[in-house]
């Protein structure tokens, strides 16, 4: 069993204490401004993870870390500017937007967990010698050591799943990571600063969902664009560190062409993506394509607020766009884009741009194609070395080797140029209809 984190700690104290108290309730503090906040609802339960990265990219942190443990999830970042406690608990019992962005972020992220779902969280700073924790009713002070930087700790459960208990059951814990750890890999790998989430980097556009490198999707080109509209951070993963966690075939993977000058200034961001996977066919693996559909990805502070699926027929090469939803409208959560003529305007100007680096693009698979004849004439060679040894013996046999062996000489690397060709046609055919997008 590891060691209980501080939260934790704090919580097996109150659950002591509150074996204590009889009347078994839940007193709100100011009613009045909570039973406001608690009506806020985002789209799903694990997204107010997403409002704490918005929270900490505003903050202007120069990366986050993520850890989850059989109780809680914790963040840890540095923000540009010194918080006090105080600021962030009248933020918090604020229902009006706060003045600042980050903590505006950060309180609706916690009035999800802490006041929807009633879970406690703790969040202690550097130079501090109380932390803020909230109990699932209240905010008290609490002793502990100083961190040497914003530490933001969620608990998996509620104070009253708590009573009797000392660890989440190991299935449940593992259910709420997964779910965080989805929320996070599905919306937040566009994060304009290193996101590290249980040591492993998240932050780079080749983890899109959609259209990043696995084995059914490998990237052709990551391509910028400057125009007429909001500047877009380029989560810093992309260029380097990011490592795929489904790399695919590394042949394949080849592809790839990354673009080597980077403007100074990015509006739009481009993956153009090859949909096809190594399928089984009787007793042979073939290289199937994949019909996939073309996007844009609307981002804001570091995370997906909405994905728009582009009016093109789905092609077995596709596109993801990447762009800044600053300045358009949305609700109350943020993740909900208003559809009207500001972001139709936007949405044409993106589109312009990712056109031009579409045309631009190109597609080879030499690398495919000379492993492939590689592998076929190693194999050529030991069939006719095989059937001429034979021939000897079985004439009839050997012959069929020899047969064997020459054809696959002869057609050494032709499916996978036929893959090439196939993929060709469909770049083009994305090429020709993108105008209607």
């Amino acid at each position: 069993m590891g060691r209980l984190s501080e939260l934790e700690q704090f919580l097996q104290q109150q659950v002591d204490e509150g074996q204590r108290d009889s009347s078994g309730q839940f007193t709100l503090s100011r009613d009045k401004a909570l039973e406001k906040l608690a009506a806020f609802q985002l789209p799903r339960a694990s997204a107010w993870v997403l409002k704490v990265v918005q929270g900490v990219v505003a903050s202007q942190a120069p990366s986050l870390t993520i850890k989850q443990t059989s109780t809680d999830t914790e963040f840890y970042f540095d923000p540009a500017q010194a918080w006090t406690l105080a600021m962030i608990e009248a933020a918090f019992y604020d229902p009006e937007s706060s003045d600042s962005l980050a903590l505006d972020y950060l309180k609706r992220g916690l009035w999800a967990v802490s006041l929807n779902e009633m879970r406690p969280f703790r969040l202690a700073l550097p130079n501090h010698p109380e932390a803020l924790v909230w109990t699932g009713q209240e905010f008290r002070r609490a002793a502990g050591q100083s961190p040497d930087s914003v530490s933001l700790m969620v608990s998996h459960r509620t104070l009253f799943e708590g009573k009797g208990i000392i660890l989440l059951r190991s299935f449940e814990a593992a259910r709420v990571n997964a779910q965080i750890l989805e929320e996070l890999t599905q919306f937040a790998y566009v994060c304009s600063i290193p996101l590290t989430v249980d040591r492993r980097r998240i932050d780079a556009l080749q983890a899109c969902p959609s259209h990043g490198q696995s084995a059914s999707s490998y990237p052709i080109r990551l391509g910028f664009a400057k125009a007429d509209l909001p500047n877009l951070t380029i989560p810093p993963g992309s260029l380097s560190g990011y490592i795929p966690k489904e790399a695919g075939d590394s042949r394949m993977a080849r592809v790839f062409q990354s673009q080597v000058t980077i403007p100074s200034l990015i509006s739009v961001g481009l993956l153009l993506t090859a949909h096809v996977a190594r399928v089984k066919e009787g007793r042979t693996t073939v290289w199937r394509c994949q019909k996939r559909d073309s996007c844009i990805y609307w981002v804001l502070d570091g995370v997906v607020v909405a994905r728009e699926a582009l009016l093109l027929p789905d092609f077995s090469v596709s596109c993801a766009v990447f762009a800044s939803a600053q300045g358009l409208r949305t609700d109350l959560t943020g993740f909900n884009l208003a559809r009207d003529e500001v972001r139709s305007a936007r949405r044409r100007k993106i589109c312009a741009a990712a056109g031009q680096l579409i045309r631009d693009s190109s597609l080879s698979l030499e690398a495919l194609i000379s492993g492939g004849k590689s592998g076929s004439y190693v194999l050529g060679t030991l069939l006719l070395a095989s059937g001429t040894m034979l021939a000897f013996a079985s004439p009839f046999h050997g012959v069929a080797l020899v047969g064997g062996g020459l054809y696959t000489v002869a057609t050494a690397g032709s499916t996978e140029r036929a893959l090439e060709v196939e993929l060709k046609l469909e770049l083009e055919r994305l090429r020709e209809l993108w105008n209607t997008a």
